[in-house]
This record gives structure tokens, sequence and C-alpha cells, in this order.
């Protein structure tokens, strides 16, 4: 029975394609199972035509492109954008644009390095000392001595280096080492330095202050032809000068309350007022060079006036409060004897 298909469509070999006709490739068969071919006036590879959608000459160009060389360019152009935002200074514009033409690796080790780079420097750098907080006790034996250093009738001088207030002050704190001021102290820097200070700044506001109780003591002058009564002082309004001692106790009566005016005391303070007047005579009303006047007196008096005796000495100065008493008031001194003068042992 003859079957529907022809037998030839039955054998297991394929028979050979027709005269005239080639077997196409699978993969064409593929491509028509797609749809259909390319027409006939598209072009052929044989034709020198391209089927690329872009120019012959931008092929060319793409074709030769260095993409690495691409991306350090652009880079570049990016670090220049940041340096500028940021308003790096000029050399770190050029480090920065150096490093981004590096790859990812080399980036790495860069940074790495300045990392160590780093650490090695703030190893190197001195921590910060801490700041040395005086006791409180230690502070209020600073303000005291310092205090009874000006009050001092044996007081050497009162600005002059040689033998310096501050020098006698942080002697003296030395001979006590209880109150703070030990061995181990005064050889540490920071902290000496700090003591130090608080002895010069306490100075000078003492000496601040006591100038200015010997300024409103003075009072004004009288009438050179005016006939006085007998006692009468000189000066109009003064004060006379146990009254001003206790105003310079009371400049100090926080730290040192116990001390009490002298006859020492009192012919020191009138020595101090001689010079100050003298200065305000001579056309310096606010005494510019008030201490170191009284320092080159009191030199004069220890080399010259009196050769350095302690009677000589002794007489000077109660003439110098004398004097004070005519000029700016009398006052009883009688009960000063038994008081026994404060200052630096």
């Amino acid at each position: 029975m003859a079957g529907l298909l022809p037998a030839r469509w039955l054998l297991a070999t394929p028979p050979r394609p027709p005269l005239g006709t080639s077997a196409r490739p699978q993969d064409d068969q593929d491509d028509n199972e797609l749809g259909p071919g390319p027409g006939p006036n598209a072009p052929s590879a044989s034709d020198g035509r391209s089927s690329s959608p872009f120019p012959s000459d931008l092929q060319a160009q793409n074709l030769n492109l260095n993409p690495r060389k691409r991306h350090a360019e652009d880079m570049g152009q990016y670090a220049d954008q940041v340096s500028r935002k940021l308003r790096l200074a000029p050399e770190a514009q050029e480090e920065l644009k150096n490093f981004s033409q590096l790859s990812g690796p080399q980036q790495s080790v860069w940074i790495a390095a300045r990392m160590l780079d780093t650490k090695t420097q703030v190893s190197a750098l001195v921590p910060a000392e801490s700041v040395y907080h005086m006791p409180i006790g230690l502070e209020g034996h600073v303000d005291k001595t310092s205090f009874l250093a000006l009050i001092d009738h044996k007081a050497p001088n009162y600005v002059n280096k040689a033998n310096s207030p501050k020098a006698r002050v942080l002697a003296y704190l030395e001979k006590h080492p209880s109150w703070g001021l030990t061995v181990q102290v005064k050889h540490d820097k920071s902290k000496f330095d700090v003591i130090s200070l608080r002895v010069r700044d306490k100075l000078t506001a003492f000496r601040n202050l006591i100038k200015s109780a010997i300024e409103e003591s003075l009072g004004t002058a009288r009438d050179p032809l005016e006939v006085l009564a007998p006692g009468e002082a000189t000066r109009v309004d003064a004060i006379d000068i146990v009254t001003l001692c206790q105003r310079i106790l009371a400049i100090g009566a926080k730290v040192a309350p116990d001390v009490k005016v002298s006859m020492e005391m009192a012919a020191r303070v009138a020595y101090l007022r001689f010079h100050y007047q003298t200065q305000v005579d001579a056309g310096r009303p606010k005494a510019p060079r008030f201490w170191s006047d009284v320092d080159t007196g009191l030199t004069e008096i220890r080399t010259t006036a009196t050769g350095g005796s302690a009677e000589g000495m002794t007489r000077l100065f109660s003439r110098a409060l004398n004097d004070d008493l005519v000029m700016y008031g009398p006052v009883g001194l009688d009960y000063l004897v038994d008081v026994s003068p404060a200052g630096l042992d």
C-alpha cells in the first residue's frame, strides 16, 4: 500500500540536494526561523560598505583609544575640581592630582604609607603637661608672705632684682616646706613657675594698693604765708602716719589679720611717703618712678648715709618720721613702742 509520503523521505540517509542547489548551513536555517533575511538591496560583506551605524572615522578613534589613559585624564580633571572646591594649596593640588593617576593597588599602598607617617609624627609629639593647681593652703601662705615682704621695715628694696621681694618671698616659703613648696615642687619647673607667677602678681597688686593709699594721704599744701598754730600740720586734709599705716594694713587684712602698726612700720611708711611727696613736688603727680626711687634711696642709706650701721639707719628713719608728723599732722606714738614689728623672719 502506497504511503502518503514519498518513500525517499522515509530513508535513514537524507537524499542529496538536487543539482543547481547547495545545502545551507544550520546557522542560516536558524536565522530563517527568526525572520526573513536581508532584502536584495542589503549591502553584502563584499561590497565595501560597513553595516555599523557610526561613521567610519569615529570607529577608527574608538579602536585606537587607550581606556587606561582616558580614565587617568578623567580622574585628573576630577582632582582639579575637588582641589578648587576645597581651595587646596598649590602643592596639595599637585599631590592630589598625582594620587588620582595611580592604580587602585598603588593608591592603597600610598594611603598606608601616609597613615604610618602620621602615626610616627603623632608619637613624636610631646603630650601637653597637666596644669598645676596650687593647693589652697599654699596660696594663702604665698599671699600673706608677699604682703609681709612689703611692710617689712627691714626690706632692702621693693622692685630691684638684686635681693628682690619675689626672691625673698620664695626663699621664705622654701624654709617652710610643710606649706607646699617642697624640694620636689621647686625642681618641677611647671609647678614652680605657677607659684613664682602668683608671688609676682601678688607683690604687684599689693604695691599698687600701698602706693594708692599713700597718694590719697597727702592732702594739699597750705598757703606759705599762712600762720600755723603750734602742732598744726603744714598740709590740709592730710592723713596722719598711724592712720595711713592702718589703711595699709587693711589692704592685707584678709591674709594677715593679726598684724598691728609698730614704731618701725610707721618710720618706714614715713620714708615711703617722703619719696612720693618729693615726686609730686617735682611735677610728677602720679610718681611714676616711685618704687625705683625708693630703692635708690635705700641703697644710698645703706652705703653712704649710714655706712650700713643699724644705729645710723634707725636715726635716719626716726628723722623721716618726725618730719612726717610735722607735715601731715601730729599723732601719739608712745603705745607703738611695745608692738613687735611684722615682716619676714
